[in-house]
């Protein structure tokens, strides 16, 4: 029962963050992939395509058609000790679909859908907050992928990236 009610009310400060940091944003500014900057880490095969920085959130699948399978490395290269990676929802009480990503930490995420939103928020002791997605994530598509099914889950999650690539066995 406790750990329900501080699953919920993480949950509902997760909510009220986005809320809060989406009203205190005036105007939509895209950036482009091509700007980020690409660590000598990302896996061989990897592009910076597919996806895009948005007013502080990354935004998955851009141009992706329905059923039309990715896979996304997302790297915390922040000084973060912890980052919590969550898709907003639209129910007040759900907690919607999140993971944990430690500093200098790796995860796969397999998505088939278009335009799907995560929100970023930083842990540092005695501390967590929204913050910029594109000031501590690191992202790459790998469209090489051999995957049986469809379908968006999270394929190895906070890991090395050797790790996170043996596990998917590319």
């Amino acid at each position: 029962m406790k750990t329900k009610l501080i699953v919920i009310l993480f949950s509902l400060l997760i909510i009220l963050s986005v809320a809060l940091a989406q009203t205190e944003q005036t105007t939509p500014t895209e950036t482009s992939t091509d700007e980020l900057t690409q660590s000598q880490n990302i896996p061989e095969g990897c592009s910076s395509e597919g996806f895009t920085f948005q007013n502080g959130q990354l935004i998955l699948g851009l141009g992706n058609g329905l059923f039309n399978q990715q896979v996304y490395f997302v790297h915390n290269n922040s000084d973060y000790e912890q980052l919590l990676l969550s898709h907003p929802t639209n129910t007040a009480m759900s907690a919607g679909w999140e993971s944990r990503l430690d500093q200098g930490q790796w995860s796969a995420l397999a998505m088939n859908q278009s335009n799907f939103v995560i929100n970023c928020f930083g842990r540092k002791p005695g501390a967590i907050g929204y913050v910029d997605c594109k000031a501590v994530l690191e992202v790459c598509s790998y469209s090489k992928a051999k995957m049986g099914g469809g379908g968006s889950y999270w394929m190895s999650e906070n890991k090395s990236l050797s790790d996170t690539i043996s596990s998917l066995r590319m």
